[in-house]
């Protein structure tokens, strides 16, 4: 075992880790509580990333293996204080003393089947069947109480169904008849295992119960994902809805459930679309919007472009040009008009009077003559009066620097500047404004409101332009990127337009429908997106939880075992049946021990026919009493495989058997008995008979409990009675009690009680002699109530007889038949005293001595 054990030190250090610890708890204790499969359990959850636990794993220590299984030492001592199970009333407790076996007789309803049935549930025997209460009475509450003694000390265990198989009694095996059709019919485990299988075992159902407190947990993670809405069936969005995993990604779902503005401008716009009655005319409309936003545009952006930063230094340039030159005309004009009589010569209203007389002079006054007409005879045009010779000189020096080059130079900058000034466009009023852009259905309220504030900072620029001398301090040019949205604008109503022109056409009418109800359902998988991130929350703990039932398997742990049983079971098994079968003498039958197969930590073996032609179940092909033989043997193969001392339970084990299997089974019931507690429960005062002459035989010491069914105490238990007894005992009985307490009345005065007392008596030695005869005498080759006669090792017994003993049976007959006669009134037959019956008594007591000892010729 130690290579075993070597071995299995290394397989479980590939085991994960919780399992570990799970063998290292039931290595130490035996026994895992609540507490330690709660802790398990979270060890296996942080194992698989499901949990956070501050516990460690532990692995196995080194050389734990090879420790073996500590057994209770268990004894059964009494049942007592039955209450409403089956009919058993007993008046004092079923007490099966202290002798390595107790047989427990009862007739047919005396109540032996329900202390079986009681002793199956509190021990977990095979095919337990239900236990009723009395059937023909009010119903009442069950429950009993075992005395056992357990390593030694007293252990009283108060029972009731809700118990259940109570740990202290586990230990007791019983077999039955129900018993008997599992061991053959049925494929079974070995009840009893080496303790490394059976640390397998409870490893399996350790595995199992945290699997099972996983289980519950993800049972308990209910998604609360919402239903997805009927219509959106069959789009993108509704596929990936239903298929989310614990695999989805937040990209996945910020992906899958983005909603922004763009999408509810095109789920409207396809609204729309599919509501329009006329699209051809909706077609016109837009393109006419298209046609305002593009224009709108344009003049914004034109606006834009006059009040550039470079048009400002154009303009401001030539502000400053036509200013220099102004400067360089006024002081030559200085020059020329300093000795006028009149101020304000050269100025701008007297250029403009000028050019006036001019045109007067050229086209009315002097026609063909030049200005100023300053011949003989000529008038001023502007007053009308006589040129003298000053006038003259002043009108040729004025014409001269009106022509003269700086004030033309001048004229012309500042003409430059009044025109760029004029170029500046008026900037378009809020009311305006406002009916453009509705003309370009533009109804958002955010871009309106953009470009109000655009065309405001451009108002506000023109005003600071014109009033400034230079472009310091103007308000800042807004950024044209700002407007962008009303070429956007432009190209979404040419696409309108022409989307509803292919829909006047009736073109794609179905992929608008099918991408509409896409767009609801994204809309509506936006609304959802916490639920959906929850839902993929609670999966992700799901697999978690699935990864931690992944580590409780058992298939390796069945695999091991079913491995590990081949070697310490299953061979040893099948040649413990071999040699029961022998023992009991029914080697003959051809049928053999299998395995069938191993699940779940169970290694299954089955009964079958041995070189069987056909695929025949087994209890199809053996007689009754084969069937029982054969049962009897697989659960002796069975249970003895356990190596400490537990209680054996029969229920009428030789039902059906003939007499060599009677014989052989009593045989090894007594064999049994001296090596552990035996409890046979039996109906047959022959079973009784051969187990306490087997019993004496070997030496092995009986306690034998008869049960009555006496005014209703069902399951009562008392003495034998001298029928059912041994005639030996019996004769021991009526000597040391009965002839005892017949002398003590029949010294009384008077005696009056002694005749019924004696009458019962003589009857009772009556049956004694009768039952000397059949069984002693005549060797038991022929009995009353059997239809065969036994002839093998039992008729030689025959030479023992002589004639003496002819005779004192027939003259003892003689004398005790006659009280069981009626008696002549003249001549009544007198009842022996009790001296007489008890010299009658010790005679028949010696002759069976002296004849039991007589050698056969």
């Amino acid at each position: 075992m130690n290579a075993a054990a070597h071995g299995l030190e290394s397989w479980f250090a590939q085991r994960p880790a919780w399992l570990q610890d799970a063998a290292r708890r039931i290595i130490a204790t035996g026994e895992l509580n609540d507490t330690d499969i709660q802790e398990l359990v979270m060890l296996s959850k942080a194992e698989a990333g499901a949990a956070k636990t501050p516990l460690k794993p532990k692995g196995i220590p080194k050389g734990s293996l090879q420790a073996s299984a500590k057994q209770d030492v268990v004894r059964l001592n009494s049942i007592s204080e039955i209450k409403g199970i089956n009919a058993l009333s007993p008046r004092k407790p079923l007490e099966f003393g202290d002798v390595p076996l107790t047989i427990v007789y009862g007739p047919n309803g005396s109540g032996k089947s329900g202390y079986v049935r009681v002793l199956k549930h509190a021990c977990d025997a095979k095919n337990l069947g239900p236990l009723h209460s009395d059937v023909f009475s009010a119903p009442a509450q069950q429950s009993c109480k075992f005395d056992l003694t357990v390593n030694g000390q007293n252990v009283q265990v108060v029972w009731s169904p809700s118990v259940g198989v109570h740990p202290t009694m586990e230990a007791i095996e019983i077999y039955d008849n129900q018993c008997a059709r599992v061991y053959v019919s049925d494929e079974n485990e070995v009840t009893y295992e080496p303790w490394v299988l059976s640390l397998f075992t409870r490893l399996t159902e350790t595995c199992t119960r945290v699997d099972q407190a996983l289980l519950a947990e993800v049972n308990t993670k209910v998604s609360k994902k919402p239903a997805l809405p009927p219509e959106f069936t069959g789009t993108r969005e509704a596929s990936w809805y239903e298929s989310l995993t614990h695999a989805t990604t937040p990209a996945d779902i910020a992906k899958n459930c983005e909603w922004n503005q763009q999408l509810t401008g095109e789920r409207n716009a396809l609204k729309q679309r599919l509501a329009e009655t006329n699209p051809a005319d909706k077609a016109k409309g837009l393109r006419k919007q298209a046609s305002n936003a593009t224009t709108l545009h344009t003049d914004v952006q034109g606006m834009g472009a006059t009040f550039s930063d470079e048009r400002c230094a154009e303009y401001f340039g030539a502000v400053r040009d036509a200013e220099i030159k102004r400067r360089a005309a006024d002081i030559d004009a200085k020059k020329v008009f300093e000795g006028a009589p009149l101020g304000g010569v050269g100025s701008e209203s007297w250029k403009l009077m000028w050019e006036q007389a001019r045109k007067y002079s050229e086209t009315v006054a002097y026609p063909g003559l030049a200005f100023p007409n300053i011949s003989a005879g000529a008038r001023c045009v502007l007053c009308q009066q006589l040129l003298d010779e000053g006038s003259k000189a002043r009108f040729q020096s004025f014409e001269s620097f009106v022509k003269g080059e700086l004030e033309k130079q001048a004229t012309i900058a500042e003409k430059l500047a009044r025109d760029l000034q004029d170029r500046f466009p008026v900037v378009p009023e809020d009311a305006t404004l406002r009916l453009r852009m509705d003309a370009a259905a533009l109804s958002d309220d955010s871009t309106r409101q953009e470009l109000s504030s655009y065309c405001s900072s451009l108002q506000q620029r023109r005003v600071g332009i014109l009033a400034s001398k230079s472009p310091e301090g103007l308000p800042p040019m807004p950024r044209e990127e700002l407007i962008s949205f009303l070429k956007d604008q432009a190209l979404s109503l040419e696409r309108q337009a022409t989307d509803f022109e292919m829909d006047a056409k009736r073109i794609n009418r179905g992929d608008l429908e099918r991408r509409a109800k896409e767009l609801d359902a994204r809309a509506w998988l936006s609304q959802q997106r916490p639920s959906i991130e929850a839902e993929v929350t609670r999966l992700k703990e799901i697999e978690l939880l699935r990864e931690a039932r992944k580590l409780a398997a058992t298939t390796a742990l069945s695999t091991m075992k079913a491995k590990l049983a081949e070697e310490l079971i299953t061979s040893a098994y099948i040649q413990r049946f071999r040699d029961e079968l022998k023992e009991l003498g029914a080697s003959y039958i051809k049928v053999h021990i299998v395995k069938t197969r191993a699940q779940k930590g169970r290694v299954l073996h089955q009964v079958k026919l041995q070189s069987c032609t056909k695929s025949v179940p087994t209890p199809e092909v053996l007689s009754e009493g084969e069937f029982r033989i054969v049962s009897l043997a697989t659960f002796l193969a069975d249970v003895e495989g356990r190596e400490d001392e537990t209680p054996f339970i029969f229920d009428d084990p030789i039902s059906s058997l003939d007499q060599g299997f009677e014989e052989a089974t009593v045989d090894r019931l007594i064999r049994l008995s001296k090596t552990r507690q035996v409890i046979v429960f039996t109906h047959r005062v022959s079973m009784v008979g051969l187990l306490q002459a087997a019993a004496e035989k070997l030496g092995v010491e009986t306690n034998t409990i008869s049960l009555r069914k006496d005014q209703g105490w069902i399951g009562h238990p008392t003495d034998l009675s001298i029928t059912d007894k041994r005639p030996d005992k019996a004769i021991n009985t009526l000597l040391n009690e009965r002839v005892k307490k017949a002398k003590a009345v029949f010294e009384q005065p008077g005696g009056k009680d002694y005749e019924e007392l004696a009458k019962g008596i003589c009857s009772d030695i009556r049956i004694i002699l009768e039952r000397l005869i059949e069984k002693h005498l005549l060797a038991e080759v022929v009995q009353r109530f059997k239809r065969d006669v036994q002839t093998k090792g039992k008729i030689n017994k025959l030479a023992k007889i002589r004639v003496q003993d002819c005779k004192l049976f027939d003259d003892m007959m003689t004398q005790y038949s006659k009280y069981e006669h009626s008696q002549p009134m003249d001549t009544p037959a007198l009842l022996p005293g009790p001296e007489q019956l008890r010299l009658d008594l010790e005679k028949l007591k010696n002759w069976l001595e002296e004849f039991e000892k007589r050698p056969t010729p």
